[in-house]
């Protein structure tokens, strides 16, 4: 899945050089492609440069950055997951269902399900 990512990745670099504007929705495309394909480094640097230049983030934003924690190639950030959930406090945005179902998700594949039981609680 890394070579479409990266494709992705050059086409949105290109809107960027013939001076399109990226929106919400234009990011979030690329947190979710990023997430699966399991590039969470990349995708986390990408949310920083939508937050850099200040558009903003939504619920779907960053439940894509929770997921993505939750989709890590090699295991599960459960902290990390936890971290974006708090960030997401901090920034006022509200959490929904699929917030919290990627939390637990990213819990279950650590196998931490207590934890999971303690962030909802």
């Amino acid at each position: 899945q890394a070579a479409p990512w990266r494709a992705l990745v050059e086409v949105f670099e290109r809107m960027k050089r013939e001076g399109v504007f990226a929106n919400t929705r234009t990011y979030n495309i690329l947190l979710s492609a990023g997430g699966e394909a399991g590039e969470l480094e990349a995708t986390l640097a990408l949310f920083d440069r939508m937050q850099a230049e200040g558009v903003p983030a939504d619920t779907t934003s960053y439940n894509l950055l929770i997921s993505a924690h939750g989709n890590d190639r090699f295991q599960s950030d459960v902290q990390g997951a936890l971290q974006v959930l708090a960030r997401m406090e901090r920034a006022g945005v509200a959490a929904n269902v699929t917030t919290y179902n990627n939390v637990i998700s990213a819990c279950a594949k650590a196998g931490q399900v207590e934890r999971a039981r303690g962030t909802l609680a």
